[in-house]
Protein backbone atom coordinates (compact mmCIF):
# COMPACT_ATOMS: atom_id res chain seq x y z
CA UNK A 1 0.00 0.00 0.00
CA UNK A 2 2.98 2.26 1.04
CA UNK A 3 4.79 1.37 -2.26
CA UNK A 4 1.63 2.47 -4.20
CA UNK A 5 1.03 5.77 -2.51
CA UNK A 6 4.45 6.80 -3.17
CA UNK A 7 4.63 6.03 -6.90
CA UNK A 8 1.23 8.06 -7.10
CA UNK A 9 2.91 10.99 -5.39
CA UNK A 10 5.75 10.68 -7.53
CA UNK A 11 3.71 10.66 -10.65
CA UNK A 12 1.76 13.91 -8.97
CA UNK A 13 5.06 15.44 -8.97
CA UNK A 14 6.35 14.78 -12.18
CA UNK A 15 2.81 16.11 -13.20
CA UNK A 16 3.10 19.76 -11.68
CA UNK A 17 6.43 19.82 -12.73
CA UNK A 18 5.09 19.35 -16.58
CA UNK A 19 2.16 21.56 -15.61
CA UNK A 20 4.48 24.42 -14.80
CA UNK A 21 7.53 23.91 -17.44
CA UNK A 22 4.25 24.35 -19.20
CA UNK A 23 2.87 27.28 -17.92
CA UNK A 24 6.60 29.04 -17.99
CA UNK A 25 6.84 28.15 -21.91
CA UNK A 26 3.52 29.94 -22.10
CA UNK A 27 4.21 33.15 -20.47
CA UNK A 28 7.56 33.48 -22.37
CA UNK A 29 5.81 33.29 -25.35
CA UNK A 30 2.68 35.79 -24.53
CA UNK A 31 5.90 37.96 -23.43
CA UNK A 32 7.61 37.49 -27.08
CA UNK A 33 4.22 38.06 -28.87
CA UNK A 34 3.52 41.60 -26.57
CA UNK A 35 7.05 43.14 -27.16
CA UNK A 36 6.90 41.80 -30.84
CA UNK A 37 3.27 43.83 -30.98
CA UNK A 38 4.23 46.62 -29.23
CA UNK A 39 7.71 47.13 -31.55
CA UNK A 40 4.28 47.36 -34.43
CA UNK A 41 2.63 49.81 -33.19
CA UNK A 42 3.39 53.12 -34.60
CA UNK A 43 5.38 55.78 -32.09
CA UNK A 44 3.34 58.67 -30.89
CA UNK A 45 5.30 61.95 -31.52
CA UNK A 46 5.92 63.31 -28.12
CA UNK A 47 5.28 66.98 -28.31
CA UNK A 48 2.45 65.79 -30.81
CA UNK A 49 -0.95 66.28 -28.97
CA UNK A 50 -4.04 64.56 -30.53
CA UNK A 51 -5.91 67.70 -31.42
CA UNK A 52 -2.74 68.52 -34.08
CA UNK A 53 -3.27 65.60 -36.48
CA UNK A 54 -5.09 66.11 -39.88
CA UNK A 55 -8.73 64.64 -38.44
CA UNK A 56 -9.25 65.64 -35.21
CA UNK A 57 -8.32 69.19 -36.00
CA UNK A 58 -10.66 69.51 -37.88
CA UNK A 59 -13.72 67.43 -36.33
CA UNK A 60 -12.28 70.09 -32.94
CA UNK A 61 -12.57 73.08 -34.90
CA UNK A 62 -15.75 71.87 -36.37
CA UNK A 63 -17.27 71.01 -32.82
CA UNK A 64 -16.35 74.28 -31.47
CA UNK A 65 -17.06 76.87 -34.61
CA UNK A 66 -20.15 77.69 -36.19
CA UNK A 67 -20.11 76.74 -40.10
CA UNK A 68 -21.28 80.39 -40.72
CA UNK A 69 -17.95 81.21 -39.01
CA UNK A 70 -15.25 79.00 -39.48
CA UNK A 71 -12.13 79.91 -41.65
CA UNK A 72 -8.96 78.96 -42.43
CA UNK A 73 -5.91 80.82 -41.62
CA UNK A 74 -2.26 80.18 -42.57
CA UNK A 75 1.01 80.64 -40.15
CA UNK A 76 4.38 80.02 -40.19
CA UNK A 77 7.79 81.00 -39.90
CA UNK A 78 9.39 83.68 -42.25
CA UNK A 79 10.49 81.97 -45.75
CA UNK A 80 8.18 78.54 -44.84
CA UNK A 81 5.46 78.39 -47.76
CA UNK A 82 2.97 80.63 -46.42
CA UNK A 83 1.96 82.65 -49.80
CA UNK A 84 2.47 79.61 -52.04
CA UNK A 85 -0.27 77.64 -49.71
CA UNK A 86 -2.12 80.78 -49.83
CA UNK A 87 -2.13 80.97 -53.65
CA UNK A 88 -2.38 77.09 -53.95
CA UNK A 89 -5.58 77.44 -52.09
CA UNK A 90 -6.96 80.37 -53.37
CA UNK A 91 -6.61 78.60 -57.50
CA UNK A 92 -7.37 75.09 -56.56
CA UNK A 93 -9.94 75.02 -54.17
CA UNK A 94 -13.96 76.52 -54.11
CA UNK A 95 -14.77 77.42 -50.88
CA UNK A 96 -18.62 76.98 -49.32
CA UNK A 97 -17.87 80.83 -48.00
CA UNK A 98 -16.45 83.86 -50.02
CA UNK A 99 -13.12 84.78 -48.05
CA UNK A 100 -13.02 81.01 -45.88
CA UNK A 101 -9.45 81.15 -46.24
CA UNK A 102 -7.24 83.69 -44.47
CA UNK A 103 -4.29 85.03 -45.96
CA UNK A 104 -2.92 84.68 -42.11
CA UNK A 105 -4.26 84.30 -38.49
CA UNK A 106 -5.44 86.78 -36.75
CA UNK A 107 -2.37 87.46 -34.51
CA UNK A 108 0.14 87.85 -37.64
CA UNK A 109 1.24 84.67 -39.55
CA UNK A 110 4.98 85.12 -38.58
CA UNK A 111 4.57 86.19 -35.53
CA UNK A 112 5.10 83.88 -32.18
CA UNK A 113 1.86 81.79 -31.21
CA UNK A 114 1.84 83.71 -27.70
CA UNK A 115 0.64 86.76 -29.27
CA UNK A 116 -2.24 84.78 -29.56
CA UNK A 117 -5.20 86.82 -27.88
CA UNK A 118 -2.60 89.74 -27.33
CA UNK A 119 -2.15 90.91 -30.92
CA UNK A 120 -4.90 91.54 -33.69
CA UNK A 121 -3.12 92.14 -36.93
CA UNK A 122 -4.20 95.35 -38.74
CA UNK A 123 -6.24 93.86 -41.91
CA UNK A 124 -10.01 93.16 -42.63
CA UNK A 125 -9.87 89.85 -42.15
CA UNK A 126 -8.36 89.86 -38.64
CA UNK A 127 -11.08 92.50 -37.65
CA UNK A 128 -13.42 90.45 -38.96
CA UNK A 129 -12.86 87.06 -36.65
CA UNK A 130 -14.74 87.34 -33.62
CA UNK A 131 -13.43 84.42 -31.56
CA UNK A 132 -10.29 83.09 -31.99
CA UNK A 133 -11.95 79.24 -32.04
CA UNK A 134 -13.24 80.27 -35.32
CA UNK A 135 -10.50 79.98 -36.77
CA UNK A 136 -8.29 76.42 -38.17
CA UNK A 137 -4.24 77.54 -38.40
CA UNK A 138 -2.65 75.80 -40.87
CA UNK A 139 1.10 76.03 -39.71
CA UNK A 140 3.45 75.85 -42.41
CA UNK A 141 7.16 74.37 -40.69
CA UNK A 142 10.37 73.83 -43.65
CA UNK A 143 13.33 71.58 -42.86
CA UNK A 144 15.79 74.01 -40.55
CA UNK A 145 18.53 74.01 -42.23
CA UNK A 146 16.92 75.02 -45.79
CA UNK A 147 15.01 77.02 -43.42
CA UNK A 148 18.71 78.61 -42.37
CA UNK A 149 19.49 79.33 -45.98
CA UNK A 150 16.47 80.73 -46.89
CA UNK A 151 16.70 83.67 -44.56
CA UNK A 152 20.03 84.53 -46.02
CA UNK A 153 18.13 85.02 -49.00
CA UNK A 154 15.02 87.62 -47.25
CA UNK A 155 15.72 87.93 -43.59
CA UNK A 156 12.77 89.89 -43.58
CA UNK A 157 12.93 91.95 -39.70
CA UNK A 158 15.62 89.23 -38.20
CA UNK A 159 18.98 90.67 -38.28
CA UNK A 160 22.28 88.78 -36.94
CA UNK A 161 26.18 89.17 -38.34
CA UNK A 162 26.07 87.47 -41.61
CA UNK A 163 28.75 90.48 -42.78
CA UNK A 164 31.27 87.24 -44.04
CA UNK A 165 29.26 84.19 -45.32
CA UNK A 166 25.56 83.22 -45.03
CA UNK A 167 24.18 80.85 -44.12
CA UNK A 168 26.21 81.09 -40.81
CA UNK A 169 25.37 80.03 -37.27
CA UNK A 170 28.49 80.73 -35.49
CA UNK A 171 31.37 82.67 -35.87
CA UNK A 172 34.39 81.62 -37.91
CA UNK A 173 37.06 82.07 -35.94
CA UNK A 174 35.27 81.26 -32.72
CA UNK A 175 33.06 78.40 -33.75
CA UNK A 176 31.65 77.93 -30.49
CA UNK A 177 30.05 81.24 -30.10
CA UNK A 178 26.77 81.55 -31.64
CA UNK A 179 25.47 84.33 -33.99
CA UNK A 180 22.76 85.98 -32.04
CA UNK A 181 19.75 86.96 -33.72
CA UNK A 182 17.17 89.80 -32.75
CA UNK A 183 13.64 89.79 -34.75
CA UNK A 184 11.40 92.25 -34.64
CA UNK A 185 7.52 90.68 -34.36
CA UNK A 186 4.12 92.53 -34.71
CA UNK A 187 4.19 96.10 -33.31
CA UNK A 188 7.65 97.13 -32.94
CA UNK A 189 7.65 93.83 -30.40
CA UNK A 190 11.38 92.65 -30.29
CA UNK A 191 12.68 89.02 -29.45
CA UNK A 192 16.08 87.82 -28.70
CA UNK A 193 17.30 84.70 -30.04
CA UNK A 194 20.60 82.68 -28.90
CA UNK A 195 20.81 81.93 -32.69
CA UNK A 196 18.34 81.05 -36.05
CA UNK A 197 18.78 77.31 -34.73
CA UNK A 198 17.36 78.58 -31.45
CA UNK A 199 14.41 80.47 -32.99
CA UNK A 200 13.21 77.60 -35.02
CA UNK A 201 13.33 75.68 -32.20
CA UNK A 202 11.56 78.12 -29.77
CA UNK A 203 9.08 79.69 -32.35
CA UNK A 204 7.43 75.76 -33.25
CA UNK A 205 7.48 74.55 -29.70
CA UNK A 206 5.55 77.44 -28.24
CA UNK A 207 2.83 76.05 -31.07
CA UNK A 208 3.44 72.55 -30.20
CA UNK A 209 2.52 73.45 -26.55
CA UNK A 210 -1.21 75.24 -27.40
CA UNK A 211 -3.58 73.61 -26.58
CA UNK A 212 -5.98 74.52 -29.82
CA UNK A 213 -6.40 72.66 -32.68
CA UNK A 214 -4.30 73.16 -35.90
CA UNK A 215 -2.79 71.60 -38.78
CA UNK A 216 0.44 71.14 -39.44
CA UNK A 217 2.02 71.19 -43.25
CA UNK A 218 5.80 70.58 -44.13
CA UNK A 219 6.72 73.03 -46.91
CA UNK A 220 8.51 69.96 -48.50
CA UNK A 221 5.04 68.43 -48.87
CA UNK A 222 3.04 71.30 -50.19
CA UNK A 223 6.15 71.23 -52.66
CA UNK A 224 6.37 68.12 -54.07
CA UNK A 225 2.75 67.22 -53.12
CA UNK A 226 1.00 69.81 -53.88
CA UNK A 227 -2.65 68.80 -54.99
CA UNK A 228 -2.66 65.94 -51.86
CA UNK A 229 -2.47 68.57 -49.68
CA UNK A 230 -4.56 71.09 -51.28
CA UNK A 231 -7.28 68.63 -51.48
CA UNK A 232 -7.07 67.43 -47.94
CA UNK A 233 -7.05 71.22 -46.44
CA UNK A 234 -10.50 71.43 -49.11
CA UNK A 235 -11.83 68.33 -47.81
CA UNK A 236 -12.12 70.04 -44.37
CA UNK A 237 -13.98 72.47 -44.97
CA UNK A 238 -16.65 70.57 -47.59
CA UNK A 239 -14.42 72.12 -50.18
CA UNK A 240 -14.30 71.53 -54.13
CA UNK A 241 -10.91 70.92 -55.63
CA UNK A 242 -11.10 72.62 -58.96
CA UNK A 243 -9.89 70.48 -62.64
CA UNK A 244 -6.72 70.72 -63.35
CA UNK A 245 -5.35 71.03 -60.52
CA UNK A 246 -2.73 74.27 -61.08
CA UNK A 247 0.79 74.67 -60.00
CA UNK A 248 2.26 78.02 -58.71
CA UNK A 249 4.84 78.42 -61.89
CA UNK A 250 5.16 82.14 -61.42
CA UNK A 251 9.28 83.38 -60.80
CA UNK A 252 9.26 85.49 -57.57
CA UNK A 253 10.36 88.91 -57.77
CA UNK A 254 12.80 90.35 -55.90
CA UNK A 255 11.07 93.03 -54.84
CA UNK A 256 7.73 90.22 -53.60
CA UNK A 257 9.14 88.55 -49.61
CA UNK A 258 8.07 85.12 -49.06
CA UNK A 259 7.93 83.51 -52.87
CA UNK A 260 10.83 80.99 -53.98
CA UNK A 261 13.41 83.09 -55.47
CA UNK A 262 12.88 80.66 -59.03
CA UNK A 263 10.72 78.88 -60.93
CA UNK A 264 8.77 75.55 -59.68
CA UNK A 265 11.20 73.45 -61.30
CA UNK A 266 14.48 74.88 -60.21
CA UNK A 267 12.77 75.27 -56.81
CA UNK A 268 11.89 71.10 -56.97
CA UNK A 269 15.33 70.77 -58.42
CA UNK A 270 17.06 72.14 -55.41
CA UNK A 271 14.77 70.53 -52.69
CA UNK A 272 15.39 67.24 -54.38
CA UNK A 273 18.81 67.47 -53.93
CA UNK A 274 20.23 66.11 -50.85
CA UNK A 275 23.43 67.27 -51.00
CA UNK A 276 22.16 71.16 -51.64
CA UNK A 277 20.57 70.80 -48.30
CA UNK A 278 24.34 71.61 -46.58
CA UNK A 279 25.59 73.52 -49.01
CA UNK A 280 27.15 76.83 -47.91
CA UNK A 281 27.39 75.38 -44.21
CA UNK A 282 30.97 74.83 -42.54
CA UNK A 283 31.72 72.43 -40.39
CA UNK A 284 31.59 74.71 -37.71
CA UNK A 285 28.08 75.70 -38.36
CA UNK A 286 26.94 71.90 -39.10
CA UNK A 287 28.15 71.01 -35.53
CA UNK A 288 26.95 73.59 -33.51
CA UNK A 289 23.61 73.17 -35.89
CA UNK A 290 23.37 68.89 -34.91
CA UNK A 291 24.30 70.19 -30.92
CA UNK A 292 21.77 72.70 -30.55
CA UNK A 293 18.37 71.65 -32.78
CA UNK A 294 16.16 70.44 -31.18
CA UNK A 295 16.08 66.61 -32.30
CA UNK A 296 12.03 65.54 -30.76
CA UNK A 297 11.14 68.71 -32.39
CA UNK A 298 12.59 68.03 -35.44
CA UNK A 299 11.53 64.70 -35.80
CA UNK A 300 8.00 65.27 -34.98
CA UNK A 301 7.71 68.05 -37.52
CA UNK A 302 10.07 67.49 -40.72
CA UNK A 303 11.63 63.86 -40.37
CA UNK A 304 8.90 61.59 -39.40
CA UNK A 305 6.83 59.39 -42.39
CA UNK A 306 3.86 58.54 -40.23
CA UNK A 307 2.86 62.69 -39.77
CA UNK A 308 0.98 64.09 -42.98
CA UNK A 309 2.58 62.35 -46.30
CA UNK A 310 5.18 60.10 -46.88
CA UNK A 311 8.22 62.74 -45.96
CA UNK A 312 10.70 63.34 -49.03
CA UNK A 313 13.34 63.26 -46.28
CA UNK A 314 14.65 59.29 -47.38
Amino acid sequence: MHVVEKHNHVLRMLFMIHACRLLIVALIVFALVACANLALVPKTPVHMPKQHSLQSACAAWKSSASRHTRVLGIAGLFNTGTNLLYQLLQQNCKFPRDSQIHWQVPWGKHNPVSFRGRLVANTEEAASVKQHKEVLPILIVKDPLRWVASMCRHSYTAHWNAMYQCPNLVYNKRPETPLEVIVRFGHNHTVEYKSLVHMWNTWYSQWLDSEFPFWIVRFEDLLFQSQAVVTRICECVHGLTTKPFQHIHKRASPSKHGETPSGLNDTLKLYSNQTARTSGFSVQDLEYFDKSIDKTLLDNLVTTRAYFFESVFV
